[in-house]
């Protein structure tokens, strides 16, 4: 026999202390660096779905403040301020404007192709009566750094008393210039957008084209700011939300959805009152309506306007019918005439109800820029017309509300119609009730009276036409009169004299003679005869003593 041999294994070693001490080590910083890892990617999912969700409600006002940059005068008197594609040009830091301040600066976009568009939205400018200013926000084309006694003229001259609403530059630069009194400190913000005129309506790569030719930044299109100045680049097709969706201003501060388009201002950028941006509030536009009848809906409010994108020009004469459903009234609140001339050369009259002109004496009140009748109108139905008659350019704003009341409804005048009826019927009603009472209580009174032994001798007297007859009161010998059934004409008649038997052609045997009373008191004078009768005075005769 031989011997096969294989090999026998070796069992594992046991693990010492050491290694299970290593073991447990490395699974605890492995659990670590799990967790770790977990809470990083769960917080970037968290921040990653805030996003998702701010981005969603805000769609692109999330990047407000990082595109819409401030440039700050004050911070570059003297010296070029560099545009970007779009941004605000303020005084200060939410300060107001130095006295006796005298700065400057060049407003430059760096290009040779754009220019610059300006949009006037706050401006608060001391101003010196209805015809000058004692503070000037003034405007010149080009660069001008020399303020002495050639000074060139300004292209505009700003302040309270001397508005404008926008304003373009022809050339690739501007310059701004602020003076000041040693009074009334004010305050001013300007939107500014560079454009480049579009070169067979066409823009190059990355710009945007608006209907009225200009090239923008594309980033500019559809961030509910109007920076084509025809607010083309807020078309449609960006599928804005609606204003009552928004919530927050321009400049990216917080503000509840429900006070967007109510009327007043609640954002410091005026944003969520601008028809033409941001809000897009309703508008009801009298340039594209003259002559017509406008049809509001109830329960509705917005902003009665001539143009969201321009003013009226010099000569103007619109008049406008708004009406709205029956039982509602319209209400006009928030004035904001600060766009028309500032000496009252235009005038906006409204008149309550559909009137044909709203001419001066059909008017009920007329406001302009200096002196506005009222704050608060209300129609007493659901018509009002509105007339603008202007010898200068200018815009205004007015806020409406359409609400229940004031006007007459088909139902309401039903109503009143039948009530009106009910109240006639009544009133017939009970006057014949009276009357046919006092008819029946005279009648029965007349009765009575007849019957009563105790009536006087006055008060017994009765005449008939045909036959009068004497019988005395009981206790009496007074004579007195009643009346008894007329006899028929056939049985006998009075004749007006006695026939003469001589000439009379009828037999004396069929005469009819008067009839005699059947019965007669004794001492009694005999009956008198008709026209006797007829003849007798009312009153009875004395008493006999």
């Amino acid at each position: 026999p031989y011997v096969s041999w294989r090999p026998i294994p070796t069992p594992c070693p046991l693990p010492s202390d050491t290694d299970r001490a290593l073991q447990g080590l490395f699974t605890v910083i492995y659990q670590r660096i799990e967790t770790f890892l977990c809470s990083v990617l769960q917080a970037l999912q968290k921040a990653m779905f805030s996003t998702f969700l701010v981005l969603a409600t805000l769609g692109t006002n999330s990047v407000f403040g990082i595109r819409y940059t401030t440039i700050y005068m004050k911070d570059n008197c003297g010296g070029t301020a560099s545009l970007g594609s779009a941004g605000y040009i303020e005084w200060d830091r939410g300060d107001r404007y130095d006295h006796r301040a005298d700065c400057s600066v060049i407003l430059t976009t760096g290009s040779v192709n754009y220019k610059i568009w300006l949009q006037f939205i706050d401006v608060d400018i001391e101003e010196n009566g209805r015809y000058s200013c004692y503070d000037y926000l003034y405007l010149y084309e080009g660069s001008v750094s020399n303020f002495g006694y050639r000074t060139p003229t300004p292209n505009k001259a700003i302040c309270n008393s001397q508005l404008a609403r926008d304003y373009s530059s022809s050339r690739t630069s501007l310059t701004l210039r602020l003076v000041t009194d040693g009074s009334t400190a004010g305050s001013f913000r300007i939107l500014y957008t560079s454009f480049a005129d579009s070169v067979g309506r066409s823009c190059s790569f990355g710009r945007y084209l608006c209907s009225n030719g200009r090239c923008i930044a594309g980033e500019l299109s559809c961030d509910r700011m109007d920076n084509c100045g025809d607010t083309s680049d807020e078309s449609v097709a960006c599928h804005h939300e609606t204003y009552d969706s928004l919530s927050y201003c321009a400049d990216g501060r917080y503000l509840d959805n429900k006070y967007m388009c109510d009327g007043t201002v609640d954002c410091q950028d005026k944003s969520d009152e601008r028809t033409y941006a941001w809000a897009m509030c309703p508008a009801a536009e009298m340039q594209l309506s003259c002559g017509t009848l406008v049809t509001l809906d109830p329960a509705t409010s917005g902003y009665i306007m001539y143009s969201r994108y321009g003013g009226y020009r010099p000569g103007t004469d619109c008049t406008v019918q708004y009406n709205t459903q029956s039982g509602y009234v319209i209400r006009l609140e928030q004035w904001d005439v600060s766009g028309m001339d500032y000496h009252c050369y235009d005038s906006l009259h409204l008149c309550d109800g559909i009137t044909g002109g709203c001419d001066d004496w059909e008017e009920d009140f007329s406001i302009c820029h200096w002196s506005p009748d009222e704050r608060t109108y209300v129609t007493s139905g659901p018509g009002l017309t509105v007339r603008v008659a202007a010898d200068q350019s200018g815009n205004f704003k007015i806020f409406y509300r359409i609400e229940q009341g004031g006007g007459t409804s088909s139902s309401t005048v039903v109503t009143v119609v039948v009530v009106v009826i009910v109240v006639i019927l009544l009133i017939c009603v009970v006057v014949y009730c009276c009357g046919k009472r006092s008819r029946s209580d005279h009648d029965t009174g007349e009765v009575e009276l007849a019957r009563s032994p105790t009536a006087s001798s006055r008060d017994n007297i009765h005449m008939h036409p045909t036959t009068v007859i004497h019988r005395p009161e009981p206790g009496s010998l007074v004579p007195t009169i009643e009346r008894t059934p007329q006899p028929s004409p056939r049985q006998y008649s009075y004749p007006s004299a006695p026939p003469n038997p001589r000439n009379s052609p009828v037999a004396p045997s069929l005469m009819v003679q008067p009839p005699t009373p059947s019965e007669s008191l004794a001492g009694e004078p005999p009956p008198p005869a008709y026209d006797q009768a007829l003849l007798m005075p009312k009153e009875p005769p004395p008493r006999l003593s």
